[in-house]
């Protein structure tokens, strides 16, 4: 997929992209369609409610003690959830915009999705926002706040011990009254009051604006569904969409689509020439990582932005153009082209020039449109992950073959099949010495092993050996190791090898064992080193260890692919031999 380019024509809040066929020259060409403005009187007097209280929300930010102000913000809050509730003419945004994202001012489609917010995991799943109304909110949480308030005075007329232990509500949310007196829980429900009415009237205008901006747009989408001229037009809406564009007789483009489902959101555009999908090969030697399956479900991969359809659109328009021109043209850029880029890139890497030390290739695509930051992945030219990089990439190319041979219908493609068939052939015998190679390091790799686990466990005998013998006198001298406490405390030649706890503790075989060693530490130096010769003996038989995983990783990995190679060629034999 090309970079975003920001030159393409501007997708936004007040118009949608269109596509539109010219009577005359049949050619397709690219447009917008505005956004209808809302011209009910009863829904320009609820707009013109709303801007006087975001109006009013901008002067108190200005002066927060004002009271007067709070006090119109409340009866204007009031008066305008009054009106959308009971006038006739906003019954539809009433009814059927309840259920509507809050991101419309984010650009992401994750978020731009017209009836529910990006945070669902079903399908055509509604999250309702309703308001109860501000005269009744407000009246609950002052009917609370006067019930918390004379709990607060019984306690402190009667329990005055017990007043620390109050927690009056207020909005929800809980106030502990520490020393507080009757003025200062006054003056602290107003202000919570105060801030409770401000955000409540910030979301309601907010809510409200967006709900009016997405019903124009479905006015909007209900007026250019009955505009013959019109052929092709952007949409927001949620979950699992196929747009079927019918623009020419052999050309075909469909948009598939999946927006307000975070990570599992998609975007595709899918065109076909005379049946044959667009495929594109480029992208899968552009990237590092890249999904098979997924090339093949597109034509373009689109961006989860609203910007893209102007992009996509400009791609339908650019490419049906051309093959309504000449449709030679056409095929050189759509199917030769994409071809031509993945097989010569692929024989680029396997001639790569003894000259050229490093390989670098981006690791995969970039989804953001504001993060031009690339992951590069450097391979050097000898080492084993560019061979296997090669590999993978080369045998993969397999799964290009049938859409491939499906281009035959139009032009003839059967050399670009040759010269996928040649690097294969000749991929093959380099991972198959490679995977002989592996063979031979793991056997080898696995004789080091043996002696260094046989050396290992000589020194672990001697050392036993040592350990047994020391637990024996210790054993024989003392029937307990409370005993043998008694022993160190009373023998000066003992008492310095062992901290003694605070309380003797029984006897037990991890407790002799390790008193044993301790004695033979102190009066047998050649005991410390038996046990870093196994300490270094333990670290070789680790890096032994990982060598072998590593190269049986490296060995599953090229038979893998030697097998996708081996049953292409086994199955091209036998369709020929038939």
């Amino acid at each position: 997929m090309e970079p975003i380019n920001k030159n393409h024509i501007t997708i936004n809040r007040t118009h949608i992209a269109t596509i539109t066929i010219d009577e005359h020259s049949k050619h397709a060409k690219l447009g917008v369609y505005p956004i209808i403005n809302l011209c009910d009187p009863a829904i320009i007097y609820f707009k013109n409610l709303l801007v006087e209280l975001q109006t009013l929300i901008t002067s108190i930010d200005s002066d927060l003690d004002n009271n007067q102000l709070y006090e119109k913000l409340e009866r204007d809050l009031l008066n305008a959830e009054r009106y959308l509730q009971h006038e006739a003419s906003l019954t539809r945004i009433q009814s059927y915009m309840l259920y509507c994202t809050n991101a419309i001012n984010k650009e992401e489609y994750n978020g731009i999705v017209y009836d529910i917010t990006s945070y669902s995991n079903s399908y055509e799943g509604k999250e309702r926002i309703e308001y109860k109304a501000q005269e009744s909110y407000i009246q609950d949480m002052d009917n609370a706040y006067k019930e918390n308030l004379e709990k607060f005075k019984y306690y402190l007329d009667a329990k005055p011990s017990n007043k620390d232990q109050i927690y009056l509500t207020i909005n929800d949310k809980g106030l502990f009254l520490r020393n507080y007196s009757i003025t200062k829980i006054e003056n602290e429900y107003n202000k919570k009051r105060k801030s409770v009415i401000k955000r409540r009237a910030e979301d309601f205008c907010k809510d409200m604006l967006l709900r009016l901006a997405l019903y124009a747009y479905e006015l909007t989408i209900e007026e250019i569904a009955n505009v013959k001229d019109i052929k092709a037009y952007s949409s927001k809406k949620i979950g699992w969409r196929t747009y079927r564009f019918n623009i020419g007789d052999e050309y075909e483009a469909n948009i598939n689509s999946n927006f307000g489902y975070g990570n599992s959101s998609y975007f595709y555009l899918i065109i076909s020439f005379r049946g044959i999908q667009l495929t594109p090969y480029s992208q899968y030697v552009k990237y590092n990582r890249v999904n098979i399956i997924e090339i093949h479900r597109y034509t373009i991969s689109a961006h989860l932005y609203e910007t893209e359809w102007g992009r996509m659109f400009e791609y339908i328009v650019e490419s049906y153009n051309l093959a309504l021109d000449s449709v030679d043209d056409f095929i050189d850029k759509y199917f030769i082209a994409e071809l031509d880029t993945m097989v010569s890139t692929l024989e680029e890497w396997f001639y790569l020039p003894k000259d050229k030390e490093e390989f670098i290739i981006e690791d995969t695509e970039v989804y953001s449109i504001n993060n031009t930051s690339k992951y590069l992945i450097n391979f050097n030219r000898d080492s084993i992950d560019f061979e296997y990089f090669k590999l993978e990439k080369i045998a993969g190319s397999f799964e290009f073959i049938d859409s491939i041979q499906a281009i035959k219908e139009v032009t003839n493609v059967q050399s670009y099949i040759d010269r996928i068939l040649y690097l294969n052939r000749e991929i093959l015998q380099i991972a198959e010495r490679r995977v002989e190679l592996l063979k031979k390091e793991i056997e080898y790799a696995k004789i080091k092993l043996r002696q260094h686990e046989k050396r290992k466990n000589l020194l672990q005998r001697k050392i036993n050996s040592k350990i047994e013998t020391r637990e024996k006198e210790i054993t024989n001298a003392c029937s307990t190791i409370n005993k043998l406490y008694e022993i160190c405390e009373e023998d000066d030649q003992y008492s310095h090898l062992i901290d003694l706890p605070k309380e003797p503790i029984e006897p037990d075989n991890n407790s002799l064992y390790l008193f044993a060693r301790l004695i033979e530490l102190k009066e047998n130096p050649e005991f410390e080193q038996l046990e870093e010769e196994i300490v270094d003996e333990n670290i070789i038989i680790e890096g032994i260890n990982s060598v072998i995983y590593e190269n049986k990783q490296w060995k599953s990995k090229y038979t893998d692919c030697i097998v996708i190679i081996s049953k292409y060629f086994k199955l091209n034999r036998k369709k020929k031999n038939s």
